[in-house]
């Protein structure tokens, strides 16, 4: 009788753990920097593309539309940032969004990994696109790796760009020659 066994042996399961382990050890890391990367990323996007679609509606709508972070829907809440945003159309001009002024577009909340900075003041784009005076928001991850902190700025005119590193230090600059930071 010829019986044949099929399987693996013990070495070759060592010499394949360990192959696997080699593998992972370097993979890890790039694992990391590419889910760092993206969730800042995905916060770099969804508030450019509300703050975006916020001067799309002054200009289109011709009126003020104003952009800020809040718990209720209702109340604006400058202290927190990381907060959903909220578009709405200030139709009385008071800054504050009344509940006959309806919410043109809610923002999602940041990740937990995520910190987000603003301005102190809610962020107002005029009939015509323009803002009557310049906004930051600065977006970093919790861990203080300072290599993938961004930065949104507003201008006057309304234009809106990411921050980038002008100096070649890896690291976004926050438009004055210093690093970007939370």
């Amino acid at each position: 009788m010829n019986t044949k066994s099929s399987g693996v042996t013990l070495l070759e399961m060592m010499i394949v753990l360990t192959i696997a382990s080699i593998i992972f050890l370097f993979a890890t890391p790039s694992a990391q920097h590419l889910i760092a990367k993206s969730r800042i990323t995905a916060a770099v996007n969804d508030t450019s593309a509300l703050l975006q679609y916020a001067r799309y509606m002054a200009v289109s709508k011709y009126k003020k539309i104003v952009i800020c972070p809040t718990s209720n829907a209702i109340d604006c809440n400058l202290i927190d940032w990381h907060l959903p945003l909220i578009v709405f159309q200030d139709d009385n001009y008071n800054g504050k969004r009344d509940l006959d002024e309806k919410i043109l577009r809610r923002g999602l909340h940041a990740s937990a990994q995520v910190i987000v900075k603003g301005p102190k003041k809610r962020i107002a784009f005029q009939r015509g696109g323009s803002l009557s005076s310049p906004a930051t928001i600065n977006i970093c991850l919790k861990e203080k790796t300072q290599i993938y902190n961004r930065a949104l700025y507003v201008s006057l005119n309304g234009r809106i760009r990411l921050s980038k590193d002008t100096n070649g230090d890896s690291y976004h600059d926050n438009g004055y020659g210093k690093d970007a930071l939370c």
